[in-house]
């Protein structure tokens, strides 16, 4: 109760926070990082930025009538923000690393054209009983 209180309030020194966007960036970034929000005591944008530089690339990002104007504007954004220090990267990793157990098959079918997963892998295997009997047999 007491952390929740203090986010709120922006009463704290360093925090903590997973910050994760969709893979096409939109009015969410208002959410997160615009001066607006950070009028609005207990909302996402726990740093309290405010920042017009910010603000104005938030919108130019939500704008943007293509992939590489968007692309272009999210990068000047992260560089504002880095600049600013408003936040530290902690952790980033282009791909995951993952444990398995050979008991899953996929589709030879094409992945989904959307997939939101981040990784085909991840969203479209299945048990096959076939490959699990051989583990059992082995063990």
């Amino acid at each position: 109760m007491q952390y929740k209180a203090r986010l709120d309030d922006r009463d704290f020194d360093v925090t903590v926070e997973r910050l994760t966007f969709l893979n096409t960036p939109g009015d969410e970034l208002r959410t997160f990082l615009s001066s607006e929000a950070a009028r609005i005591n207990g909302s996402f944008n726990i740093g309290g930025i405010a920042d017009p530089v910010v603000d104005a690339l938030i919108e130019k990002a939500i704008a943007a009538d293509s992939r590489p104007a968007l692309t272009t504007a999210c990068r000047a954004l992260d560089r504002v923000m880095r600049a600013g220090r408003f936040w530290v990267p902690q952790w980033n990793r282009p791909s995951h690393l993952i444990a398995y157990w050979d008991v899953f098959g996929r589709p030879s079918a094409p992945p989904p054209r959307y997939d939101s997963s981040g990784s085909e892998e991840l969203s479209t295997w299945w048990y096959d009983s076939a490959k699990a009997s051989k583990i059992e047999r082995a063990g």
